[in-house]
């Protein structure tokens, strides 16, 4: 028996009470003097038999009601339970796994195996277990049910043969994900489940602990009060890790802690190729000392596609840009070596095949470039990594047949067009091309009117609204423009949204009103439309009420015509899918006509969801290819740069997000603690105190009975 309060055992010293007035003889009361007696010198009392007890029963029952008393208030309780209550109070532990790519390093997966055996063999009998890994999304390997049959023996098998079947993927690490759906499976079991009442949880984390792992998603996650995480970090026999990863924008490169020159191993010719070359982040992961790698490209069988090496010393902690020649052919990987770590150390590079396109205007050739659209739409910088823009002239009233909408994604049409135009190019809108149709003429000439009317009707196939020439006393410029519309999105910015110097010195008058087909997203200060747009079949037919060239208007000698212009056409022609950043684990959209297959050829398992949606999983590091029109494009997918990040995670990073952590080994005083409560709790089920209390009341009542009766 253990004593919950055993400082209250004190008062048993009172059982001493009884006996020392059991002890005491009390002498007689009264005193009778006698004459005879006043002259004789007074002696102490011989003592002829010592005091005895002569009422043991008495003295029983008054020491029996103390010590019963003093039992009572230190709460005693029995340090065993039996086999019902164990089977009541389980406790519930989670195994959690991971399984990214981080984890392939040397040394780590056999320390995962190893740290599954010793929490099996470590687990009471009564215990509920789980498994589960993770990487960027969670899967059950055992269920709580799986092992609740089982004996520990039995049990720790099953953990290590669900373990043969499994090892780290090419995938990131959601620690965020893994831990709020493991923990939700927990309290949600806890609270569904009848019989067992659970005392403890607690997830147990085997895992790198890399600070590459995304945990946003616990930032508004309510971490279940009772649950403990467990972390049991395994180490790889190397931890430095060098990665190296492609940048494509300035904004990238400026991000880097730390910038040194490139020491290139390639000849002194081709130097000036080297500086004008791709740039790459070469990090390193270790504390203390510096890397030494060298860069090349490898074609998509793994061949050297350049003789020439990079190299980079790479300080400790910190990282280096480097540049590299540019990639010559279509697809390729950059290989690192020099480093141990090799499961980062390739990084994929698909570029999307260039596009020819052409960018037609219908007006006269000869025009001066003062009255002429196409002077100005001819400088335009169109031409991208993604696509080649030719410009082309069309005459009015040519009998070449129209472009198809493929090739030729927008049409520019002036005032030159005629009925035989209109035609045309309302058959091109309708099959899905863009045309722009600007009104850069006078219309105070009747027959010029006339004719514009006429054209709209047969465009639009609607009555024209009333259009004339717009009478202003002073220049117009723009006042109301639509900066949410996707045009006019990149110019939002406070740096380029002044449209002010932009005059127009003529512009027409057209009466849109409340039509609701077409849609205006600028107009000038008196309120007139500026551009409108409206759909005709699968295309889009762009209004634009004065010209761009300077005898019209100063926009096409303004910054903001580019952007107009480009963007127009990018609506006509948008970019190929951004299949350059995919990352092993992304599910991608499969078109209709598109044939996915991996790089040997094989062809993806596409899944189709109620909504008819085709999507396929990319799982590997590689090329895949996508096969469209019989055109092949080769599609890159890389590991996650935050999962070459391998330093380890800081355990207060969780705990701030509100993480019960523990650890592995607990210390006497938890041990201690832990062992209090389960004293408290098995106490306040037993409940022996009360029995005491009542047994002190009836030795009181007995030895008051006994009392009585003499």
């Amino acid at each position: 028996m253990t004593f919950l309060a055993p400082l209250f055992l004190i008062g048993a010293a009172g059982v001493a009470i009884p006996l020392v007035l059991h002890l005491i003889r009390r002498q007689a009361k009264g005193q009778q003097e006698f004459s005879s007696l006043i002259f004789l010198d007074s002696s102490p009392p011989t003592l002829l038999q010592r005091s005895r007890i002569d009422q043991w029963l008495l003295l029983l029952l008054r020491g029996l009601a103390v010590l019963l008393l003093a039992a009572a208030f230190a709460r005693p309780y029995w340090n065993t339970q039996s086999k019902s209550e164990d089977a009541q109070q389980a406790n519930q532990r989670a195994i959690l796994v991971d399984t990214s790519a981080s984890m392939q390093r040397e040394g780590i997966w056999p320390a995962v195996i190893e740290a599954i055996k010793t929490t099996a063999q470590s687990a009471q009998p009564f215990d509920k277990l789980a498994l589960y890994a993770f990487d960027d999304h969670v899967r059950t390997l055992l269920a709580p049910e799986d092992l609740s049959a089982s004996s520990p023996g039995a049990r720790t098998q099953q953990l290590l043969a669900a373990m043969q079947s499994l090892e780290p993927s090419s995938r990131g690490t959601n620690l965020g994900l893994a831990l709020t759906t493991v923990g939700d499976r927990l309290v949600r079991t806890e609270e569904t489940d009848e019989t067992p009442r659970v005392t403890a949880t607690e997830i147990i984390l085997i895992s790198d602990f890399q600070s590459g792992s995304m945990i946003d998603r616990l930032e508004n996650y309510q971490w279940p009060a009772e649950c403990k995480l467990t972390i049991k970090r395994v180490e790889p026999k190397n931890p430095e890790n060098v990665s190296a990863s492609i940048l494509l924008s300035k904004d990238e490169m400026l991000s880097t802690s730390a910038t040194s020159g490139s020491k290139s191993l390639s000849s002194p010719a081709e130097d000036n190729r080297v500086q004008d070359g791709l740039a790459i982040r070469v990090s390193n992961q270790a504390q203390v000392g510096s890397a030494k790698v060298t860069l090349r490209w490898h074609d998509q069988d793994g061949k050297p596609t350049d003789e020439s090496e990079v190299g980079a010393d790479v300080p400790a902690n910190g990282n280096v840009v480097v540049r590299i020649p540019k990639l010559k052919v279509e697809a390729g990987l950059l290989q690192l070596d020099g480093d141990a770590a090799r499961f980062d150390n390739q990084r994929y590079l698909a570029r999307p095949p260039k596009r020819a396109f052409s960018l037609v205007c219908l007006d006269q050739e000869k025009r001066e470039a003062n009255e002429s659209l196409g002077y100005f739409l001819k400088q335009l910088p169109l031409d991208d990594e993604t696509r080649e823009v030719q410009f082309v002239w069309r005459s009015p009233g040519s009998t070449d047949p129209w472009p198809d909408k493929s090739s030729t994604p927008l049409i520019v049409v002036s005032h030159a067009m005629l009925d035989g135009d209109a035609v045309g190019l309302k058959k091109f809108i309708e099959n899905g091309g863009h045309g722009v149709w600007v009104l850069d003429q006078s219309l105070e000439d009747q027959v010029r009117l006339a004719n514009i009317q006429a054209q709209w009707l047969s465009i639009t196939g609607e009555s024209p609204p009333e259009i004339r020439e717009a009478n202003i006393s002073r220049d117009a410029m723009f006042e109301e423009i639509d900066f949410t519309h996707s045009l006019f999105r990149n110019l939002a910015d406070s740096r380029f949204n002044d449209f002010t110097k932009i005059r127009f010195w003529k512009h027409r008058c057209v009466e849109l009103g409340d039509n609701p087909t077409w849609t205006t997203i600028a107009r000038y200060d008196d309120s007139l439309p500026a551009i409108a747009y409206r759909s005709i079949g699968k295309g889009r037919l762009w209004l634009l009420t004065s010209g761009w060239q300077p005898s019209e208007s100063q926009l096409a000698l303004s910054s903001k015509f580019v952007p107009i212009v480009s963007g127009i056409f990018g609506l006509a022609a948008p970019l190929e899918r951004p299949l350059d950043s995919l990352i092993a684990g992304d599910k991608i959209e499969c078109l209709e006509g598109e044939i996915w297959s991996d790089a040997s050829g094989k062809l993806l398992n596409i899944e189709t969801d109620a909504e008819g949606k085709r999507t396929a999983m990319l799982d590997q590091l590689g090329f895949y290819r996508v096969q469209r029109n019989d055109q092949i494009r080769s599609v890159a997918v890389n590991l996650p740069i935050a999962e070459s990040d391998t330093k380890v995670m800081e355990i207060e990073r969780l705990e701030r997000l509100g993480v019960l952590t523990s650890d592995a080994n607990p210390t006497d005083m938890e041990l201690e603690k832990k062992e209090q409560l389960r004293g408290v709790e098995l106490e306040s089920q037993q409940r022996i105190w009360r029995w005491l209390l009542v047994g002190m009341l009836a030795a009181i009542v007995l030895e008051t009975a006994w009392g009585l009766r003499r």
